[in-house]
């Protein structure tokens, strides 16, 4: 670091020794005599202002010589005796003072005698313009850049570099955001107007950029705390900090009213909160000590040992380096430095994030493989289980006893589910709730109260039915066995029942969510060739992850199936009254698909409206008798492109209503608008 410091004061000294020139310190204003460098005793108002100086030409110089304003906070003119002089160097960003030095051609046949009356005449617009802290000086015509190259150079350096910094900072935090990152890039970004201020690149606003410049300067000193606590893991600094940023705001919004007091109040207040910034880091890193930070921390003394002379000229006391102001050196390596923790920090994460990838993409394949196999073997068990369900239809009838058996909570089933409680009691069965053994996990029995050889068979042909089917919204089977001369069914555990959400009867958007389901299941049901022949919202079982799935299919037959496999004599009426097709009142052997569509359309009725149709032709209560069924009534509710399909849906011709497949995609299409 020392070296650094030692190459940065060569280089300053070389800068200001290589064009030392001749210095014009004797100059009047207004009669009087004064001695630059000075702060010219003027009013605190806008005026113009002359300075007259008569110069002794050196004869090295009566050649041709150039005069040499090294800074100058306003926009100066010269006239060299009643001659105004051409500016050599004019900047193009200049608009009310000059950005680094000015330099003015004095006239050859003017310096021929030696002897010059120079006169500088400039606007006082604000308090700097009265501060000449350094003489101006006759050069040589072949005097090279000098100052006015160094402040330019090293203000373009620390522009370009903190634009540059931000968006490599903007495309970390594209990858991946930190906090660190984020107080880096507010404080790169509030540091850019300082670099910016001194190449003139702010004068468009006037006036105020000085304040702008010394408040973003504010806010670059609190971000950088923040910053580098965030980048070394310690909590955040005090909420002090950000009350030093709204104090300074309140005092540059006051101060900015007044040009003429505006640095003589902001000074202090952004120096002030820079050398308290400046401590707390210095504190911080000392507490850092042996962290990989530490090293790029040494450039904070460097940093601040080049700001010296800029807050001492702003404080009014002076230029200490002729004019050259390191402060934005010091800000643009300090920011460098940072980023370079940062860039580093970000290798180091893309290299982990790198090796975690690997390490992920290797057990992805590897869930894969288990998934795979996970999979083949539940192919493997429900093609068990479907062939188990095959052999107990034909074999369960024939040991089933007649007797009736009630299980008891407690009791253990097959030595591996025990009963916890009854859920529901049928005509012929009941549910129970079992705990699987010995891993506890809940799931529901279906068992007959009395083994009679037709409800056995039922029972049995139902299993068989589930295990060959497969839907998220039919009812999986889990285990069908024995239990002595009882058969039992284990299903997943549902939560309840569409009936048991009565309350919800009305809430179309919750209706139309459940239907969708629910005919998708139904579909597949269909596709697969068998009609449930029961539908409504009792046997819809609402699972613990609120998805609807078609259970209970007890009733089920293939759609083609003979008096064997509808385990229903062809004349006897099957389903549940309230929610029957017409065509279901003439027997088993009338039962289609279609039956399924109208018992959905009753069931979307009731949810929607919240009760049940008044359907010509349904019976009253219990009571089995039919009467012709003239036309089938209407939807009272507006559901647009849905009301055709469910109207039809209760049509009195099989023929003339929707399959489930038709239903289901016009219910997915209304949910989708």
């Amino acid at each position: 670091m020392w070296r650094l410091v030692v190459l940065t004061a060569g280089v300053v000294w070389g800068l200001g020794c290589s064009e030392a020139g001749v210095a014009v310190t004797a100059w009047r204003l207004d009669g009087r005599a004064l001695t630059l460098p000075a702060q010219l005793p003027l009013e605190p108002r806008r005026q113009m202002v002359q300075l007259e100086a008569d110069v002794e030409v050196p004869p090295p110089l009566r050649r041709g010589a150039m005069l040499e304003l090294p800074v100058v906070h306003s926009l100066p003119a010269l006239v060299v005796d009643g001659r105004e002089a051409l500016v050599v160097n004019p900047g193009w960003t200049e608009r009310w003072r000059t950005s680094g030095s000015r330099r003015f051609l004095l006239p050859a046949d003017a310096l021929a005698d030696g002897h010059v009356h120079l006169e500088l005449v400039f606007e006082h617009r604000w308090a700097l313009s009265a501060w000449w802290d350094v003489a101006p000086r006759l050069l040589p015509l072949d005097a090279g850049p000098g100052l006015t190259a160094f402040v330019r150079a090293s203000g373009a350096f620390a522009f370009f570099t903190l634009l540059l910094l931000l968006f490599h900072v903007l495309n970390l935090l594209r990858v991946r955001f930190s906090a660190a990152a984020a107080w880096f890039m507010l404080e790169a970004a509030s540091g850019v107007p300082y670099p910016a201020y001194m190449l003139g690149l702010l004068q468009g606003i006037g006036p105020f950029e000085p304040a702008f410049m010394g408040f973003s300067l504010c806010v670059s000193g609190v971000a950088s705390v923040h910053f580098v606590r965030a980048q070394l893991g310690r909590p955040a600094p005090h909420v002090a900090w950000r009350w030093m940023v709204g104090v300074a705001f309140v005092a540059y919004l006051v101060a900015a009213l007044d040009p003429f007091r505006l640095v003589l109040v902001g000074a202090p207040v952004t120096v002030g909160l820079m050398l308290a910034a400046a401590i707390e880091q210095l504190v911080t890193f000392q507490r850092a000590r042996g962290t990989p930070v530490r090293g790029v921390a040494l450039i904070w003394p460097f940093a601040n040992l080049c700001a010296v002379p800029d807050m001492l000229m702003w404080l009014g006391q002076g230029e200490l380096l002729g004019g050259v102001h390191p402060g934005i050196v010091g800000i643009g390596a300090l920011v460098l430095a940072q980023s370079f923790v940062l860039s580093r920090e970000h290798a180091r994460s893309q290299v982990t994030t790198d090796e975690l990838n690997v390490a992920l993409a290797a057990r992805v394949r590897e869930l894969e493989q288990r998934q795979a196999e996970v999979q083949a073997l539940n192919v493997e068990l429900k093609h068990q289980l479907t062939e188990r369900s095959r052999e107990l239809e034909r074999l369960a009838p024939q040991v089933a006893s007649g007797q009736e058996r009630a299980l008891e909570a407690g009791e253990l089933v097959a030595e591996r589910y025990r009963v916890v409680r009854r859920i529901a009691l049928g005509a012929t069965g009941e549910v129970l709730e079992v705990a699987r053994q010995p891993d506890g996990v809940a799931l529901a029995m279906k068992v007959l109260q009395r083994n009679e050889p037709e409800d056995t068979a039922r029972l049995a042909r139902e299993a068989r039915l589930i295990a060959s089917l497969s839907h998220p919204h039919l009812v999986s089977i889990v285990d069908v066995g024995m239990s002595g001369d009882s058969l039992f069914l284990v299903m997943p555990l549902a939560v309840k029942s569409v009936r048991d959400e009565r309350l919800q009867y009305g809430n179309r958007r919750w209706a139309l969510s459940m239907l969708e389901q629910v005919a998708d299941g139904l579909a597949a049901l269909h596709a697969a060739g068998v009609v449930h022949r029961d539908v409504k919202p009792g046997n819809v079982l609402v699972t613990a992850t609120g998805e609807y799935q078609v259970a209970d299919l007890g009733a089920a037959a293939p759609q083609d199936a003979g008096p064997d496999e509808q385990m229903t004599a062809s004349h006897l009426v099957i389903g549940t009254p309230l929610y029957m097709a017409p065509e279901m009142y003439d027997g088993a052997r009338f039962v289609t698909a279609k039956a399924d569509v109208f018992s959905f359309g009753v069931m979307a009725w009731e949810v929607l409206e919240g009760k049940l149709p008044r359907l010509e032709g349904q019976p009253v209560g219990k009571t089995l008798h039919r009467a012709p069924l003239s036309a089938p009534p209407a939807f009272p509710v507006d559901l647009g492109p849905l009301k055709q399909a469910f109207d039809a849906s209760l049509a009195a011709d099989p023929g003339a209503r929707p399959t489930m497949d038709e239903l289901h995609a016009a219910l997915r299409a209304a949910r989708a608008t």
